[in-house]
């Protein structure tokens, strides 16, 4: 094994055994590795599928990649419960993604500063021991960059191909891959058609396989291929909630800046100014990888107008590699021999990060962060593992995205619960007496998308009519008692 191997094998390892280490003391300290009501829905979809073996429980919202790759796992219930499932398949994405940021930087030892300032970077370290699609989104846009960077270089088909690869699987894991994939169609289209291979045409549209096939999947389950974009529970439909502090046209701009200094200090100065040394020099290769590795923010920052965007920093988490990757560059320059010490580097891109790591410490300690939330995952789980034991083997309604944390959180199996994945849901909330043993209140009377959810079912939504339809509450307490109260829930069982 060479020496530059050696070192991807070390590297790959380092992070993967980081991650586990991580992922347990998340466990050790809130009780699961679930940063956000989103992880543990990630580790749902794949365990319903692993029951039923109907792949129709892909749905066509979330992605599949990394359900697909969870089904194995999450069939283990210690794994499932406690969101070890999901840090064993992202600690993975981590290792990847550290080893293509080295090999994108180059230069032997010095490159190791990347990766390593990468691990310094407590988000990181979260999303990389939990079950969240931006670790493998990352790790297929360095491996993308990396791949397309060699293409531009050297011209060879094979190059492409695996970037084609790279690109696919991306487009089957998060929507912000997409537009770059999109980039490297055309690149491939200009450059072909300026060196005369027209036969190679025929490999541009590759990259784009994945969004079609997911487009294709969308048209076989629903009859509409763009049912992701407007599906009744989309992203639309959550930001619905007044009030949100970013959803202002002019604070959602700003929003997007904070969170890209949360993720990464002040490394956008030295990147931008790289940037723009790369233009004056018309480095293409470099400037498109540098491209590929920062549209996630630029995707999302263009959605700032939108009801689809949303100021969460794991939006922008996912482009820290592209700015390391050009203030890498930058300093590489400016430090003259000095940068062949990856010390030197590592030092420079570190105090870069330093203003940042003020917030990291805060999200370590208090759990709490625009996307990450394990604070109020531990509060539910506590509540919700006493209903499932409350619930013991009998089946119960649950109406909202808490039927999820019921069963991951709570350890039911996704067949004891009755929510919008079963065809009988919808009569279930009329007559509930007839489907289930319990019914699952969450006490939400004042939340602003009650009345959304009741238009979304026809008016039959049941947590709406216990708290706004008299005739319909009093039938629903002549057959179900309350059995237990918490502060976010009440559960209800069948009358003998």
């Amino acid at each position: 094994m060479g020496i530059i191997k050696r070192q991807e094998f070390l590297l790959f390892s380092g992070a993967f055994l980081a991650e586990l280490l991580f992922g347990l003391l998340m466990v050790l300290t809130w009780g699961t590795a679930f940063c956000s009501g989103d992880a543990i829905y990630h580790q749902y979809i794949p365990r319903l599928v692993a029951e039923t073996g109907d792949l129709r429980h892909l749905g066509v919202l979330w992605l599949p990649f990394l359900h697909v790759l969870l089904i194995p796992l999450v069939r283990h219930d210690f794994l499932y419960t406690t969101g070890l499932a999901g840090t064993v398949v992202s600690a993975l994405a981590t290792g990847l993604a550290c080893v293509f940021l080295y090999r994108l930087v180059g230069n032997g030892e010095p490159g190791l500063a990347a990766p390593f300032v990468l691990m310094c970077n407590v988000f990181t370290l979260i999303h990389g021991a939990t079950s969240m699609m931006e670790q493998w989104a990352m790790a297929f846009l360095l491996a993308a960059a990396y791949y397309l960077r060699r293409y531009l270089a050297s011209g060879r088909a094979a190059d492409f191909l695996k970037c084609s690869a790279a690109f696919c699987l991306g487009c089957l894991t998060r929507y912000e891959v997409w537009p770059p994939a999109a980039l490297a169609v055309l690149t491939c289209l200009i450059k072909e058609a300026r060196s005369g291979k027209r036969a190679r045409l025929l490999l541009s549209p590759l990259p784009l396989l994945g969004s079609a096939s997911w487009l294709g999947w969308n048209y076989y389950l629903t009859g509409d291929p763009l049912m992701f974009l407007h599906h009744p529970l989309g992203p639309q439909f959550w930001n619905r909630v007044p009030g949100r502090w970013y959803a202002s046209p002019y604070l959602a701009l700003p929003a997007a800046l904070a969170m890209i200094y949360s993720a990464s200090g002040l490394m956008l100065v030295p990147a931008i100014r790289e940037a723009r040394g790369l233009l004056r020099a018309k480095e293409l290769p470099t400037l498109l990888a540098a491209g590929v590795l920062l549209s996630p923010a630029l995707f999302h920052m263009a959605l700032a107008p939108t009801i689809f965007f949303f100021g969460s920093l794991r939006y922008f988490y996912v482009s820290v590699p592209g700015l390391i990757y050009l203030a890498y560059l930058y300093y590489r320059e400016k430090l003259g021999q000095e940068a062949g010490k990856p010390r030197m580097l590592a030092k420079a891109l570190v105090m870069l990060m330093l203003p940042a790591y003020p917030l990291h410490a805060f999200t370590l300690a208090y759990g709490m962060f625009p996307g990450i939330y394990l604070r109020d995952v531990r509060e539910h789980m506590i509540e919700l593992r006493a209903i499932a034991a409350e619930i013991g083997d009998g089946t119960v309604l649950v109406g909202t995205d808490k039927a999820t944390w019921l069963s991951v959180l709570g350890g039911l199996s996704p067949s004891q619960i009755v929510n919008r994945d079963d065809d009988c849901f919808l009569e279930a909330m009329e007559e509930p007496w007839r489907y289930v043993d319990f019914v699952l209140i969450v006490r939400m009377a004042d939340h602003p998308l009650l009345p959304a959810f009741n238009e979304v079912y026809g008016g039959r939504f049941y947590i709406y009519r216990y708290y706004y339809d008299p005739s319909w509450r009093s039938e629903f307490l002549s057959h179900f008692e309350a059995v237990l109260a918490t502060k976010h829930y009440l559960l209800f069982a069948l009358r003998e």
